[in-house]
C-alpha cells in the first residue's frame, strides 16, 4: 500500500543527486537543495517547492524503521491543520517525521530561512493551527516506537537490522 503519490529527496551536494539516483526507485525525484544554507529545513523548501499535494510527509534519512501507519495517522491529524507533529510528553517534538499543508509551510520556511532562522521550529512557529500528536496515540501503531529510531552510527546501524529482522 502506498502513503503517498510523489516522493522527493533533497541532498546537499550536486554531486551526491547521480548517486541518490542511482539507487532509489525511477519515480522518486533527486533534487539539490535550492540554497546553500545547511539546515533540514533547507532541504523541506526544496521539497515543497516542486510538490503538488496539499499535504507534504517530511522525514529525516537516518530513521529507516518508520512505520506506515504511523505515517497514515499523521496525514489523519494533518486534515485541516498547517501540521500534525509528534509530541512526547516533555514538550519535545519530531519535526522531520511530521505532515505539512505545503501552501502553509513552504512560505513559512522560506520566512524563517530569509530571517537567517535554520531551526524547523523557526518555520513551524510561523504556522497557524498544529495538530500536535502525542506519542502515546503513536504507540497505538508502534508500540516500541521504532519510528524515531535515529541511525547516526554503526552501532546504530546493528541495532536498526536486528530490530529489522536483516542480518
Amino acid at each position: 500500500m502506498s502513503i503517498v503519490q510523489e516522493v522527493v529527496v533533497a541532498v546537499g551536494k550536486e554531486e551526491n543527486v547521480a548517486s541518490y539516483a542511482a539507487i532509489v526507485p525511477e519515480s522518486v525525484r533527486v533534487l539539490k537543495d535550492t540554497m546553500s544554507e545547511k539546515s533540514p529545513l533547507v532541504g523541506i523548501v526544496t521539497g515543497f517547492q516542486v510538490m503538488n499535494s496539499e499535504y507534504s510527509l517530511v522525514l529525516s534519512c537516518d530513521t529507516p524503521l518508520v512505520k506506515s501507519r504511523v505515517l497514515e495517522l499523521l496525514f489523519e491529524r494533518a486534515i485541516g491543520s498547517d501540521a500534525a507533529i509528534p509530541r512526547w510528553s516533555d514538550g519535545e517534538i519530531e519535526p522531520l517525521q511530521s505532515v505539512y499543508r505545503v501552501a502553509s509551510a513552504l512560505p513559512a520556511a522560506v520566512q524563517a530561512l530569509g530571517e537567517r532562522r535554520y531551526r524547523n521550529v523557526d518555520m513551524i512557529q510561523r504556522l497557524g493551527k498544529v495538530t500536535y500528536v502525542p506519542i502515546e496515540d503513536v504507540k497505538n501503531f508502534d508500540n516500541s516506537l521504532t519510528t524515531f529510531f535515529n541511525v547516526n552510527t554503526e552501532s546504530d546501524l546493528l541495532q536498526a537490522q536486528k530490530i529489522s529482522g536483516i542480518n
